[in-house]
């Protein structure tokens, strides 16, 4: 039995506007929908467009660039702007198809080397790959933006939009099989240590008053410890226990210019309840007490050669 879509009858968004960012393209959608399978044919014809069919149930011919192809389960295949192509179903099995159109175009050139999502759309909109292989994010996705689109549930736009999106970058993938390079896994590495370690930060800033150890962070990133110091050497060049006694040096040279607290409640809110300990950790670091550093409105006068 083929595989049939939710809705029975076609279903096609011509009364919402639907634009899509992808990088430095843009892409303005025009209709999608679906047929059950039955038998049709729509005949020699050509858009300024791009329109696209991917195959749920049944087989067909698909005909473009003056050959005839066979389509069939799973198979995604596109027209492309200014190319002349017929679609015929068969009989013996005739297909049931989602359909969909946008345009697709560049918004100009921007500053440094493009994007790989660039790179994506590019390869996909001149590209001369007509049909391209089952893919199995096609249809759940395609099924959610027809489920989405005509129950019109509170937020459905956005998820429209997002769907859409999503739609044609899969798509794009489907035709361009093989033609581009992923991104290096080393760059994709580097922007996920990075953002761990921003997690990392975040947690501690918003715990500066709190007992803290490394083994507490890491758990709030879901590493061990010594992986979490690995990550913040290769990142910020220092420890954890570093960064940490930075940032609630930071918080307390700002909590000192407010006259109103004193330095014990300033100790306190940023995670040192022992005053001395505070005081003499400050000093260090600063070259100043709380209190000194706090009269001379956070200047910190470096001696001369002469004075050492």
């Amino acid at each position: 039995m083929p595989r049939r879509p939710p809705l029975h009858q076609p279903v096609q968004l011509w009364d919402v506007p639907l634009s899509v960012s992808l990088g430095r393209f843009t892409g303005q959608f025009l209709y999608w929908g679906f047929y059950e399978p039955k038998w049709w044919r729509n005949y020699l014809h050509e858009h300024s467009f791009f329109e696209l069919c991917y195959v749920y149930a049944g087989e067909g011919r698909f005909t473009i660039d003056g050959q005839d192809r066979v389509v069939g389960a799973g198979d995604v295949f596109i027209a492309r702007p200014g190319y002349v192509h017929e679609i015929v179903c068969s009989r013996r099995k005739p297909m049931g198809i989602y359909f969909w159109s946008h345009t697709l175009t560049a918004l100009g050139q921007r500053e440094g080397a493009a994007s790989a999502l660039d790179d994506l759309m590019q390869a996909y909109t001149a590209g001369r790959v007509w049909i391209g292989p089952c893919r199995d994010e096609l249809e759940p996705l395609l099924m959610a933006l027809q489920r989405e689109s005509t129950q019109r549930r509170p937020g459905w736009r956005p998820v429209v939009e997002g769907l859409a999106q999503r739609l044609i970058i899969e798509t794009a993938r489907a035709l361009t099989e093989g033609e581009l390079a992923g991104e290096p896994m080393a760059a994709v590495l580097v922007d996920s240590h990075e953002r761990v370690v921003a997690a990392a930060c975040r947690y501690m800033q918003d715990n500066l008053a709190r007992d803290l150890c490394v083994r507490r962070i890491a758990e709030q990133v879901s590493l061990s410890e010594r992986h979490l110091t690995r990550l913040f050497h290769e990142v910020r060049g220092c420890t954890v226990v570093a960064c940490l006694a930075q940032l609630r040096l930071d918080l307390a040279c700002r909590l000192l210019r407010d006259p109103t607290r004193s330095v014990k409640e300033v100790a306190v809110a940023c995670g040192y309840p022992n005053l001395s300990y505070f005081t003499t950790l400050f000093k260090r670091r600063l070259g100043a007490s709380p209190s000194t550093w706090r009269i001379e409105g956070g200047t910190h006068f470096v001696p001369t050669m002469s004075e050492k």
